[in-house]
């Protein structure tokens, strides 16, 4: 017999001897119990012992154990027969009295009657002598009448009961001292014994095929070792090579980009015709969309070499709505489609996060809800959402909605994955590389956010990005005034002919304490402005049949002229201006409107900017001139620019002397360090990837002579990854400065490293 057949014949054993121990103390109380039962009785009886007799004839454990139960079954059977027949008499001797015998017949026997259930009661020898004794008294007719046959059978039933009494007594208490259940319970002890053991063995079994296997699996990474050796060094290079090569791609498209940009930069400041501007700008977009798309391929590129960072460092969250209408409510305006901000003014003004991220988030969001709206409206909803499990963190979510094509429920399943849009004749139509929503997700993620979107097909979309920030401490050079709240209560005109927008709009002046009227068209606005004396009129530039310049020049002279004319529009200033008379007292706002511009446009007085000026693109106020102090004794206080692209010098050292500061240039590491060493520089600019001498080995050599305080150098690098930022921080360097260069980096680089004032022009 196997193992396993041993097993199988134990455990049913075992189970059969379990069986019995519960089935016998049941069985044994009906038996018991068989003096004081009924027939419902008898049928339960008879159902155990139907059991009995099952499991028993199922056993084939020790022989012992089955003679023992015979002998129990039979005294069980005995019992049973012979308290059957007792109470059999019983029940003949406890009828009623004979009206045929003689009176003193029946007092005889109503006397024998009580000693017999005294007897059953409490059983001694006594009441038995006393019962025998008047049994034998007991005198009967010998007739055949009823009367006489029922004595004679009286005296018969009762002497049955005293004589079988003491039998039954004693099969009771044999019943009870049964060791059955004793036996059964060390039978099934040594059965499970037997089967711990076969269960042990088993183990043993398995164990020692385990550690066979286990040897085997050793020898096969033993003889495999070798070789995986090779793939992980194959590997690591492979990895390092990649790094090097997306440094070097990095570089090499980024630079020329930083020219391109940079120069048209510095054209659009020039003094420029009109179709020149066009020009220019289109340039810039395209620049600007060309570079976008290199970013995404080389974002995907650094997260699939673990190179991907995300910064957390304090940052003015209001900044991010403001490079937002800098990089594409111009297209929205050009395809007349309203693009709204409704910002909570709740969200605090400084946040600890990856602003650059965000920016880049809403930025390919938005860019994509305009590019798929054909006509109506983009808006941008941005709510503070109470974080219950910190006081230290906020959560912000972003709420993009438009009115375009929208999305079938199998189109969004692919949405975010890369290479891919919702529609592949999207990418003939509308163009794009399909990375940019895979990028945001994978950033999202990154800033252990989510996105989520709900769309219909033909019935717009609606992204939503919920985004935690820390709460900074620290103020940022372009945090908002403390109140945006205006002093005095104002009444403000608006004339706009979309619903959105003016409900957006209203909200955010009753928030900063005006009270607005709305008009639809320029003939409900000049009729409002007869019946009230308005402080300022914000007028829409594009409205559905006209221009806000129809309603500046037919109040212009009225009585009803509002103190203060705004024009809100995506377009610049310029545009606006070109198609203004120059006679005209307006003020620009950029659109979309947000709570810091519409604030700052309410403040403003009138005296504040009698036109539009080419000066204050996108501004209400005019910028205030930046003044660097001078940082050291030495005659010389200029910045030093580390720059071996010709085109790069250009663009670096305008933007920095437009910020009225001193430059000068050295063309690699080598010259670098020679103008240090002959007039120390509050601040240098270092390229990294230069000819004779890189920015590295200079940063190295100069550190062995100027300590971090001493000598501040700022990194100029296409390769913003986390390996390499970290890199620069090892070697010496202060911080890092991105390519392509823009002028709001540069600020915030220079403003950091650099001694900064501001004063009024």
């Amino acid at each position: 017999m196997t193992l396993a057949e041993e097993k199988k014949y134990v455990t049913s054993q075992v189970s059969l001897l379990l069986s019995l121990e519960q089935l016998i103390p049941r069985h044994e109380i009906q038996v018991l119990n068989a003096s004081f039962s009924d027939q419902l009785h008898y049928d339960k009886f008879a159902q155990k012992q139907s059991q009995l007799e099952n499991l028993s004839s199922k056993l084939t454990s020790d022989s012992n154990i089955h003679s023992v139960l015979n002998n129990y079954k039979q005294q069980a059977f005995n019992y049973i027969q012979l308290v059957s027949m007792m109470k059999t008499s019983v029940r003949l001797i406890s009828s009623e009295k004979i009206n045929d015998l003689s009176a003193q017949l029946n007092n005889q026997i109503e006397a024998i009657k009580l000693l017999v259930f005294q007897f059953l009661s409490y059983p001694t020898a006594q009441i038995q002598l006393d019962i025998k004794k008047e049994i034998n008294l007991l005198a009967i007719e010998t007739s055949n009448s009823p009367s006489v046959q029922y004595g004679n059978l009286f005296k018969l039933h009762v002497k049955f009961i005293i004589e079988n009494h003491e039998t039954s007594a004693k099969y009771r208490k044999a019943l009870i001292n049964s060791p059955i259940i004793a036996l059964l319970f060390n039978e099934s002890k040594i059965l499970q014994k037997q089967l711990d053991n076969i269960n042990r063995q088993q183990l043993l079994s398995i164990f020692t095929v385990i550690i066979s296997l286990l040897l085997l699996f050793i020898n096969i990474l033993r003889l495999h070792q070798n070789e995986l050796k090779r793939v992980s060094i194959a590997h690591k290079n492979a990895l390092e090579v990649k790094s090097q090569f997306l440094a070097n791609m990095s570089h090499e498209i980024r630079t020329p980009m930083t020219g391109i940009l940079g120069l048209v930069t510095l054209c659009l400041q020039s003094e420029l015709n009109e179709e020149q501007r066009d020009y220019l700008e289109k340039m810039e977009f395209s620049a600007t969309s060309l570079l976008r798309i290199i970013n995404d391929i080389l974002d995907f590129s650094k997260y699939d070499s673990g190179q991907f960072i995300i910064e957390n460092h304090p940052f003015d969250h209001a900044k991010v709505f403001d490079n937002l209408v800098t990089l594409i409510a111009h297209n929205a305006e050009e395809k007349n489609i309203e693009f709204i901000f409704d910002i909570d003014p709740n969200i605090p003004t400084n946040l600890e996060g990856d602003p650059v991220r965000v920016s880049q988030i809403l930025l390919n969001l938005l860019s994509n809800s305009i590019k798929f709206t054909q006509k109506g409206y983009v808006l941008l909803t941005c709510e503070l959402l109470e974080n219950k499990e910190s006081d230290n963190s906020v959560f912000i979510e972003y709420k993009i909605e438009d009115s375009g094509i929208g999305l079938s429920e199998e189109q969004q399943k692919k949405l975010f994955k890369r290479f891919s849009q919702a529609d592949e004749s999207t990418t003939r139509k509308y163009g794009g590389t399909g990375l940019g929503l895979a990028i945001c997700k994978l950033l999202i993620e990154q800033m252990k956010g989510t996105v989520t979107v709900e769309s219909e097909l033909d019935k717009g979309a609606k992204f939503t990005v919920i985004i935690p920030f820390l709460k900074s401490n620290k103020d940022t050079d372009l945090s908002q005034p403390v109140s945006l709240k205006l002093e005095k209560p104002m009444k403000l005109l608006l004339i706009e002919d979309n619903v959105i927008t003016q409900n957006v709009i209203d909200k955010m002046a009753s928030y900063l304490g005006a009270s607005v009227s709305i008009a639809n068209n320029v003939s409900q606005g000049i009729e409002l402005c007869k019946q009230i004396n308005f402080d300022v009129a914000l007028i829409d530039w594009n409205l559905k049949t006209e221009t806000g310049l129809g309603f500046i020049k037919k109040v212009q002279n009225e009585s009803y002229h509002p103190k203060q004319l705004f024009v809100f529009s995506a377009y610049s200033n310029e545009y606006i201006e070109a198609r203004c008379d120059q006679s005209l007292s307006i003020k620009y706002l950029s659109k979309p409107v947000t709570l810091f511009g519409l604030s700052q446009a309410l403040k403003s007085k009138e005296t504040d900017l009698k036109k539009v000026s080419r000066r204050n693109k996108l501004n209400v106020v005019p910028e205030k001139k930046l003044i660097y102090k001078q940082t050291t004794n030495k005659a010389n206080n200029s910045i030093l620019l580390v720059e071996d692209n010709k085109i790069n010098q250009i663009v670096a050292s305008e933007i920095l002397k437009s910020l009225g500061l001193c430059v000068d240039i050295a063309e690699n590491g080598k010259q670098a360090i020679e103008l240090i060493n002959n007039g120390q520089y509050p601040l240098v600019l270092m390229d990294i990837q230069m000819p004779v001498l890189d920015g590295i080995e200079a940063t190295k050599i100069l550190r062995k002579t100027y300590s971090a305080e001493q000598l501040k150098i700022v990194a100029l690098t296409a390769n913003i990854i986390s390996d390499q930022i970290d890199y620069y921080a090892e070697i010496g360097m202060n911080g890092y400065l991105g390519k392509p260069y823009e002028i709001e980096k540069i600020k915030a680089v220079v403003d950091q490293y650099y001694a900064l004032t501001t004063a009024k022009n």
